[in-house]
């Protein structure tokens, strides 16, 4: 198997957009509009002002009240969640089934079919194997732990310092998990089955390309999230969370809101073309495919 660029396999989500218009176009407008609803659903339940209400509990206010209030919002808040993930597989499903084999199904190429179904099954049988993995690691690391915090259980540093201990052992073992099975999805539309050993398989001896491919796209992703979110409500809004949908429909929130969520869904192209360019080059080798047109294979 061909190893491939780190760098190259970060970028090549503009090379695929640039190729792609029409379709990036299409999914950009989707995936802005379908997660914008989804923070209007969350402003109208009150999501956005839970910080402030538990800012003021720390600050002496009624603890029972704020539980109550945030006892209501679980229901909702855990459908809404469950729609967006459903969304979101959707859409990464949809840029994979391009990217891979040039297919669009359904409303601009949206669908939900047997390859959602079996990334699905997928993430419920990785879901499986993480819970296991942090049950072998977490319980006798916190069994260690415990003698530990015990010795000066007042002692501040003391709990850091065993905090920190936890997290140099487990977050490696972690880190090594979702790179080496970061590509079930790929595999999964590419070889239409449910490939998540297939990934362990394909991404040996290319942990560290994977691993800077991912974190240079999600490092970007979170940068334009987190200063988006800011600049719209610190800025815009005057430091003022909506309280509920007519709010969050101010356009001084709304339509940041909408920018910032168009720039995410490419920067999520540029996520699903991490692992199919991956796929392209690990199986091809570099410089194998060229595209000049969208019918034709990708990447270049």
């Amino acid at each position: 198997m061909t190893k491939f660029s780190a760098l190259k396999a970060a970028l090549s989500g503009i090379d695929f957009i640039k190729n792609n218009q029409a379709f990036a176009k299409k999914f950009v407008l989707i995936y802005a509009g379908v997660y914008t609803l989804y923070y209007l659903a969350l402003a109208q339940i009150g999501y956005f002002t839970d910080f402030a209400a538990l800012t003021a509990v720390f600050q002496g206010g009624d603890m029972q009240e704020y539980a109550q209030a945030a006892q209501a919002k679980q229901a909702p808040q855990l459908i809404l969640a469950l729609l967006s993930f459903a969304a979101y597989l959707a859409l990464c499903a949809a840029a994979l089934r391009k990217m891979l084999r040039n297919e669009e199904v359904g409303l601009w190429g949206i669908s939900w079919g047997k390859d959602e179904n079996r990334m699905l099954l997928s993430l419920l049988i990785l879901l499986a194997m993480l819970i296991g993995l942090y049950l072998v690691l977490i319980i006798p690391t916190v069994i260690i732990s415990v003698p530990l915090l015990l010795r000066d259980a007042n002692n501040p540093q003391n709990t850091a310092m065993v905090v920190g201990i936890i997290l140099l052992i487990v977050m490696p073992f972690f880190a090594v998990f979702m790179v080496r099975f970061s590509q079930y999805g790929v595999l999964t539309i590419a070889k239409r089955k449910v490939a998540v050993m297939d990934s362990w398989r394909e991404t040996k001896g290319q942990f560290w390309s994977y691993f800077g491919a991912h974190l240079l796209v999600y490092l970007a992703m979170m940068a334009v999230m987190c200063l988006g979110w800011f600049l719209a409500i610190k800025g815009f809004a005057g430091g003022n969370e909506p309280k509920n949908a007519l709010e969050f429909l101010h356009p001084l929130i709304i339509i940041p809101t909408i920018v910032i969520f168009a720039i995410v869904g490419l920067l999520t192209l540029c996520a699903n073309s991490v692992g199919a360019y991956a796929f392209y080059i690990t199986h091809n080798g570099e410089g194998v495919v060229e595209l000049e047109t969208e019918k034709q294979d990708w990447p270049i």
